[in-house]
């Protein structure tokens, strides 16, 4: 199987299939798993050491564990059949902080002669059944090898599992022979039929979700909302948006037609770019922010596990890292409750959220570099470096957007520079970080087409040239209950005058 990055679906690939089949057959294949997903740079004790953990991944005793670091996936054989039950049981299983892919797995509908199509017949798999559970497999293997008996020949593999017996023959033309024949084996009418592998099952996936890569940058939330409402006549609920640029979680209101919508991306483009459609996996794992300094692990552990505390328990591991923690569950529906409660701990508010590995939530926080305004009239510009007040408006009117203007030097000027003031600490600061620029360009274009020259029988031009001399004047917004006053800046100093008052003087 190979493991595609963003969808965590387990795909057919033939070639590493085909290498996993070299191993014999026989009763033992039952105690056999394959391990995908595996992170970069793991050696293989670590993997033997983990699946041995009977705690951690439910295993016991590994036999052998082959394991091809180029396709990240490895097959590891336990000593006891039970073990895999367990390994299936705890699935999904988290190996140094990610999310691993493991199944059963049987090399009969693995390999090259077993697999096929799914659904279809296999050409070279003979499938039988009814035979006695008196007869032995060496009379069977016996039986299809003679030839004048079966119309078989020699035998290449053969496995039974359930009274069921999948035989591979040296020469692919015998099974059309045995196909011809009535077969009867200790006096007792067996069937015989090619093998038909059942069809690959994706397991632990999301019915209503999918994970979208490739947005382009001119997309905005409304028309990706827009487009995959129409492509799949569901409504979506929520976007959110993943570390890795141009990439998304979409979940819808129902269940989607999978197939259907990638077929559709593939037809139909969003701003000239093919949008790519990917499963998303059911995550077990909540992501808690805003933990207090004093707040140890084992605290946390503690927490999450007391269903009276927390609303759920059974937690299977936390998980330490930078300023956060991964809270890891053996029910995936732990992680519903608990994101949907609010959460204390040593007098701190928890910030809690479900998890998905796709939109890379762990990747650390990026602080978007500083902003240079230079495209601004460059009369206002230097009207704005001219006056402490309107700076002080604008600092004002961009720390609501995380902004922090850095006023230069020289008053003669044709730029100035913006700096963010996002923390990781920051609530939805990822998010944040993604619009920054955009909502900080915004507030400049607002703030620059409100300073406007005021004074009556001035142009906007002459009462700007007048800033080097220090005599400045700005009409501002009235504000709500103020009346007919209109305030001025003069030199910087703030002065009221009502009309009728400017009236008298030039009367007298």
């Amino acid at each position: 199987m190979a493991y595609s990055e963003h969808s965590r679906i387990y795909l057919p690939n033939t070639e590493q299939e085909h290498n996993d089949s070299d191993k014999e057959t026989g009763n033992s294949e039952a105690t056999i798993i394959k391990v995908t997903n595996i992170p970069e740079g793991t050696v293989p004790d670590a993997l033997l050491f983990f699946f041995e953990n009977r705690r951690k991944s439910g295993g016991g005793s590994v036999e052998d564990i082959k394991y091809d670091p180029d396709t990240k996936s490895a097959v590891i054989t336990f000593e006891e059949r039970e073990a895999v039950k367990r390994v299936i049981g705890k699935s999904p299983l988290l190996f140094n902080g990610v999310q691993i892919g493991v199944e059963e797995f049987r090399p009969d509908v693995r390999v090259k002669d077993f697999s096929g199509e799914a659904g279809k017949a296999s050409e070279n798999v003979l499938e039988v059944r009814g035979v006695s559970s008196m007869t032995s497999e060496d009379t069977v293997m016996m039986y299809f090898e003679n030839t004048r008996r079966s119309g078989g020949g020699d035998i290449k593999s053969m496995k039974a599992e359930d009274g069921v017996f999948y035989i591979i023959f040296e020469d692919d033309q015998a099974i059309e022979k045995v196909l011809n024949k009535q077969h009867k084996i200790h006096g007792k009418t067996i069937e015989v039929c090619r093998y038909i592998p059942p069809p690959l099952k994706l397991a632990h996936m999301y019915s209503n979700k999918v994970f979208v890569t490739n947005i382009s940058k001119k997309t905005a939330q409304d028309d990706l909302d827009n487009f995959l409402a129409v492509r799949t006549n569901i409504i979506p609920v929520s976007i959110e948006y993943g570390e890795l640029e141009g990439t998304a979680l979409i979940t819808f209101e129902e269940d989607i037609d999978f197939e259907k919508l990638q077929l559709a991306c593939k037809k139909k483009t969003l701003h000239k770019s093919h949008l790519e459609i990917f499963r998303v996996p059911i995550t077990n794992c909540a992501i808690v922010r805003n933990i207090s300094e004093r707040t140890s692990r084992d605290t946390l552990e503690f927490y999450f596990d007391n269903e009276y505390r927390s609303g759920v328990s059974g937690v299977l591991d936390v998980k330490m890292l930078d300023g956060f923690c991964l809270v890891y569950f053996e029910e995936p529906e732990a992680v519903d409750v608990v994101c949907r409660r609010p959460h204390r701990i040593d007098e701190q508010d928890l910030d809690v959220e479900i998890y998905y590995e796709c939109l890379r939530q762990v990747e650390p926080f990026k602080l978007p570099s500083p902003l240079v305004i230079s495209d601004s009239d460059p009369k206002k510009l230097h009207f704005l470096i001219k006056s402490q007040s309107k700076q002080q408006a604008l600092e004002t009117q961009l720390n609501a957007v995380y902004g922090k203007p850095i006023w230069p030097k020289e008053t003669i000027t044709s730029s100035f520079t913006v700096k963010c003031t996002l923390t990781p600490e920051t609530k939805d600061c990822r998010k944040l970080a993604r619009t920054w620029e955009t909502n900080v360009k915004e507030s400049i274009t607002i703030f620059f087409n409100q300073l406007n020259a005021g004074q009556s029988g001035e142009s906007e031009e002459e009462v700007i040239q007048k800033s080097s001399r220090g005599d400045i004047s700005v009409k501002l917004p009235v504000k709500e209950g103020e009346g007919n006053q209109r305030k001025f800046i003069s030199s910087g100093v703030e002065k009221s005058k009502p009309k009728w008052q400017a009236c008298k003087k030039k009367a007298e």
